[in-house]
């Protein structure tokens, strides 16, 4: 979430935890810096809590961390790098539509 989306008067936390509440689908966009990410590894963790299917696009070749390895290893990932970003965006949306009409 941009800081331009949370207001004022509200927590980083509290916005956090209220978007995921009201999430169809988990998006994770992993790179070397969200693999060492604890903020991340605790959104991850509300997720899966929730019940969220979690979509993962690897936007750098990295594997998952041993934090992160527990909820990404049986999950098929989408990887971006050295692919046309029109491709993949087409991919992304496509799977997310998918994923929220099955979870329907």
């Amino acid at each position: 979430m941009a800081p331009r989306d949370i207001p004022p008067d509200t927590t980083w936390p509290a916005a956090i935890s209220d978007a995921i509440d009201h999430a169809s689908v988990f998006l994770l966009i992993f790179t070397n810096f969200s693999n060492k990410s604890t903020q991340v590894a605790r959104e991850i963790t509300m997720a899966d809590n929730k019940g969220l299917p979690i979509l993962c696009v690897r936007a750098e070749d990295v594997l998952p961390s041993n934090r992160l390895s527990y909820y990404l290893s049986n999950i098929q990932w989408l990887d971006s790098f050295g692919q046309p970003d029109d491709a993949i965006i087409n991919r992304l949306a496509e799977t997310i539509r998918n994923t929220i009409n099955i979870e329907r």
